[in-house]
């Protein structure tokens, strides 16, 4: 008796670890089978979205090939070019003074090689082209006097009407780094190079800077007393705002 109950134990004991190590495997398979189903909705998602993407690329194929390959079109349908009748026509007219007229002609055929002739008349043909450097620059030296005011006590250096305070350039060149910065947008390295491949101008991409800088300075004045102007008036105008501001030589567009 003792030795079936023994015998029964150790069944008893060997169908519970087994019990136990299915309820595990259950677990473990659950778990895959969980992971399984959302990768295979993910899967599902993704093929919806290429069937989607495959019809879209099938109408914009026959999209195309309707406009690419025409069959039967008609012939000889092109409009003309140019304006509808009726409209006043525009061209550009030569310029009224000539500064150079050159004489071309050839001493041979240029196809055959055999010596041409001449013979009466000429054909013209006037071109507008820019000379580089477009105008070289003007140095100016200004010999400042040395003054005295007796009655400020103090020491006073005129400025002439077309010279900038502590600058090395003059008024037009200021004016032309002003609109290439802030009405043409353009970049201090290209400035630096139209400056110097128009004008022959020497200039570093901080002297540009520092330029902008100095006029910024030297319309202050100015610049205040419009905004002054402007702020006391009971109409005002956004665009003309800008446009001041841009002038004065403050980045606040950038």
């Amino acid at each position: 008796m003792r030795k079936e109950v023994k015998i029964l134990r150790l069944r008893s004991a060997s169908l519970a670890n087994a019990n136990k190590l299915l309820k595990q495997r259950i677990s473990l398979l659950a778990v895959e089978n969980k992971t399984l189903k959302a990768q295979l909705r993910e899967h599902d998602q993704l093929i919806k979205s290429l069937e989607k993407e495959l019809v879209n690329l099938k109408n914009q194929k026959k999209t195309y090939t309707g406009m690419i390959f025409k069959s039967n079109v008609a012939k000889n349908t092109e409009s003309l070019r140019g304006k509808n009748f009726g409209y006043k026509g525009s061209s550009r007219f030569n310029p009224k003074n000539i500064d150079e007229v050159i004489t071309v002609k050839c001493d041979v055929c240029p196809d055959c090689g055999s010596k041409l002739k001449l013979y009466n008349g000429v054909y013209e043909h006037i071109v507008e082209d820019i000379v580089l450097p477009v105008k070289k620059t003007k140095v100016i030296k200004y010999l400042k006097c040395r003054q005295y005011c007796p009655c400020c006590k103090k020491e006073v250096i005129a400025v002439h009407e077309n010279e900038i305070p502590n600058s090395s350039f003059g008024p037009a060149i200021s004016a032309m780094i002003l609109m290439l910065k802030y009405e043409v947008n353009v970049t201090l390295p290209k400035i630096k190079y139209l400056l110097s491949t128009l004008f022959g101008i020497d200039i570093t991409i901080p002297g540009i800077q520092s330029q902008l800088s100095v006029s910024k300075r030297h319309f202050e004045k100015a610049y205040s007393e419009i905004l002054t102007d402007i702020r006391a008036s009971p109409v005002k105008h956004a665009p003309d705002f800008c446009d001041l501001v841009r002038f004065s030589g403050v980045d606040t567009f950038s």
